[in-house]
């Protein structure tokens, strides 16, 4: 017979449950059962070798209360990607600092997350009009009258330096009006934002698409 792929565990909030899984496909089988607004996490098993993980998948209202039940600093939860469906642009920023020997000791973190955005920004913006047809002004038919579509980017930086790493969470939002379709996972957009940032200044061994 088949085996049932049963959960490690089930944690019930209200009408919502959240189910854990030691393998990654077994969590992803039962969150494709139940339909997009299902969808799948990691998190990093704290004081254990070999970076394990454990799976989860529910709706997101539970598996916030999930993590809410953590203490804090132990909130390693991750949400899993599908490469196969559009998602917000995340940049995951980190490199070594040694004050010993003096390894990037004189890189300006704060100078390179802000170049990093206004970078990624340009290139976001820039898919974006070039998704509209060529001369596109915001009439025709089903728009007399109307504006140009614009694309507003609402970033969200979340610091988790420690004494020897440098750490930065970058999400880019955006938000467009009259439907948007955006290509910032397309391979050209990371191209293009690799261009961008790859100028002269001074930057520490991490830069890579």
């Amino acid at each position: 017979g088949v085996r049932q792929r049963v959960p490690l565990f089930t944690s019930t909030w209200s009408e919502h449950a959240c189910f854990g899984f030691r393998k990654l496909a077994a969590a992803e089988a039962l969150a494709a059962q139940n339909g997009c607004s299902w969808r799948v996490w990691a998190e990093d098993v704290a004081g254990a070798h070999g970076a394990p993980k454990r799976y989860f998948t529910s709706k997101v209202e539970a598996i916030h209360r999930l993590i809410c039940s953590k203490p804090a600093g132990h909130r390693h939860f991750y949400e899993v990607i599908d490469q196969g469906l559009p998602c917000w642009s995340y940049f995951d920023l980190e490199y070594d600092v040694d004050t010993t020997s003096g390894l990037n000791s004189q890189v300006d973190g704060n100078e390179l997350t802000r170049r990093i955005i206004d970078a990624a920004s340009d290139v976001l913006r820039e898919s974006f009009e070039m998704s509209w047809p060529a001369g596109f002004s915001g009439r025709g038919p089903g728009r007399e009258g109307g504006d140009a579509p614009q694309l507003r980017i609402e970033v969200l930086v979340l610091d988790s330096h420690r004494t020897n790493k440098f750490s930065r969470h970058l999400l880019l939002r955006t938000h467009a009006s009259q439907g948007s379709r955006e290509e910032g996972g397309e391979p050209r957009f990371r191209g293009a934002l690799m261009s961008a940032i790859h100028r002269p200044c001074c930057a520490p061994e991490w830069l890579s698409a």
